[in-house]
């Protein structure tokens, strides 16, 4: 049987064709297979979700409370680190884990938390080797069970657990905050397992008139020490009082940065903390 050159050579180009674009699929579901996404938790992830969830629960870490009581020891101090940080300090950030789950013995002013419970909180911010001297009791400002309130928080030795009494109600005069603060990126540093989130702050003070009636001028400072004045708002109206930020101070804000380690177990735990000034 005779068989058209012309077809023949088409036959031979297609399967030509055909055997390039197998080769190449193989070539690239070998490079595909190859290739998996990596949150910052070192786990396989299509999508950065896993990662910004981590940037999110790292930054609470360090900015709890700051919507209720000023919590700002973070502010206090140009470098804080793990060893230095006070004890204390770090009993009333591991409050923001506390959950319903987590308590028994509820009242309307007063309920209980497990030691070894609590003592798990203060260990998830601040690592495994974290220790609480818990024969002193310190009083919190919270937003949570009981909302809006003030507790004392106290460690009852011999059943190891930690009691939380409400003191009274709180309150604010106006929405004047003594420091106003900008998330300002994180960075990752792989090779030393570090991550780096920062954070921009300035600080208020209000001067009131003799009579305490009306607020005569709000300056604006750099530092918690007000050594290093940024602005002096004369006569400031209530609505920029009420609507007062941090916004056109960001170019002269100070800078602060966490700084949060990889242990061992593959989870980040702070580690220090550093002013600009």
């Amino acid at each position: 049987m005779n068989i058209d050159k012309g077809y023949s050579s088409f036959v031979l180009k297609l399967m030509l064709v055909c055997t390039i674009l197998i080769l190449g699929s193989s070539i690239i579901f070998s490079f595909n297979s190859g290739y998996k996404m990596l949150n910052l938790n070192g786990s396989e992830n299509n999508s950065s979700n896993d990662s910004n969830k981590l940037i999110d629960t790292l930054y609470s870490y360090v900015t709890y409370g700051r919507d209720l009581e000023p919590m700002y020891y973070f502010l206090k101090y140009k470098e804080l680190t793990n060893d230095n940080f006070d004890e204390l300090e770090k009993a009333k950030y591991a409050f923001q884990f506390v959950t319903e789950d987590d308590i028994f013995d509820k009242t309307d002013s007063s309920f209980k938390i497990a030691g070894n419970k609590y003592r798990s909180f203060i260990k998830e911010i601040f690592g495994e080797s974290s220790e609480y001297v818990t024969d002193t009791s310190f009083v919190l400002y919270i937003n949570k069970i009981f909302q809006n309130s003030i507790v004392n928080i106290s460690y009852n030795q011999t059943q190891d657990y930690f009691l939380v009494e409400r003191i009274n109600g709180y309150s604010k005069d106006n929405n004047l905050q003594m420091f106003y603060t900008y998330y300002d990126g994180y960075n990752v540093n792989n090779e030393e397992d570090l991550i780096n989130i920062s954070e921009k702050v300035i600080f208020t003070e209000p001067i009131y008139t003799k009579d305490l009636n009306k607020m005569d001028s709000l300056n604006v400072y750099k530092d918690i020490r007000h050594t290093k004045l940024l602005d002096k708002i004369d006569n400031p109206s209530n609505a920029l009082i009420d609507n007062f930020s941090i916004d056109d101070y960001l170019d002269n804000a100070n800078t602060i940065t966490y700084t949060f380690k990889k242990g061992s177990n593959g989870k980040y735990y702070f580690y220090k903390s550093v002013m600009e000034l």
